[in-house]
């Protein structure tokens, strides 16, 4: 078996979806498995599809698989306690990179309270947007946006919350401060406790085609100067909200 394509895999793929994976594979002959069938009954992307189906191609023991997989997702479960990681997207492995696409999908699975999404390109990212609608109406969500592109982005994320309840929108307000050319953080912020910072906009092409690098934490600091600096924002109507939240 190939240990750095599985660690690979479980970095890019959620805790929930790993656990379909390892009940999936008991009891079958992994190399006989269709691809396209294994991606739809565990809900792969289909970027973990095809990691999954190389990994599959070189055993024929799925229970002997489901137990490899099962103990190298614990060992990175541990791993994650840390304070702090280095993210990135792209094709390639490195066994101290997490993937950007599986770190803010986990992000999101641990939110209790609050989401606060910071970013200049947010769009075309479907299952993102599924997957915070289907979190409680209890969690607060919050899109802080650039102006230039906001009718392009609140339409998408209109489009994709399938009219069950939408976020607050702000964006930057050029008219009252001209002086700021563009909004191009990129940051996720998670009940106040953990924050991802990242070159990377929230699009498939920087989840999965660009190289790009960011740094996850719990770093008490960081992330209270984040919340500090964009509520003072909001505060002084740097950014101003584009639509009114709905419940």
């Amino acid at each position: 078996m190939n240990f750095t394509q599985i660690e690979k895999l479980i970095e890019e793929t959620p805790s929930d979806k790993r656990k379909l994976i390892i009940n999936y594979l008991k009891n079958k002959t992994p190399n006989t498995l269709e691809a396209s069938i294994t991606q739809s009954d565990c809900k792969l992307t289909s970027s973990q599809a095809y990691l999954l189906k190389q990994i599959c191609d070189e055993t024929d023991d799925g229970n002997l698989l489901s137990l490899t997989i099962d103990a190298i997702s614990q060992i990175n479960d541990q791993k994650n306690e840390e304070i702090s990681r280095l993210v990135m997207s792209g094709i390639f492995q490195h066994k101290h990179a997490s993937s950007t696409h599986a770190t803010i999908y986990e992000m999101i699975g641990r939110a209790t309270t609050k989401i606060t999404i910071i970013g200049y390109w947010v769009y075309d990212m479907q299952e993102f947007f599924e997957e915070l609608d289907k979190l409680s109406k209890e969690i607060k969500i919050k899109f802080i946006l650039n102006d230039e592109n906001f009718k392009k982005h609140s339409s998408q994320i209109e489009q994709n919350w399938n009219g069950r309840y939408r976020p607050q929108i702000y964006c930057l307000n050029k008219e009252k401060y001209s002086n700021y050319n563009k909004l191009h953080s990129k940051i996720v912020l998670i009940d106040d406790s953990e924050v991802l910072i990242t070159s990377a906009n929230l699009t498939s092409t920087a989840m999965e085609e660009n190289i790009e690098t960011g740094i996850w934490t719990k770093d008490k600091k960081i992330i209270n100067a984040c919340i500090d600096i964009f509520d003072q924002f909001v505060k002084d109507e740097v950014f101003v909200p584009k639509m009114e939240k709905k419940y």
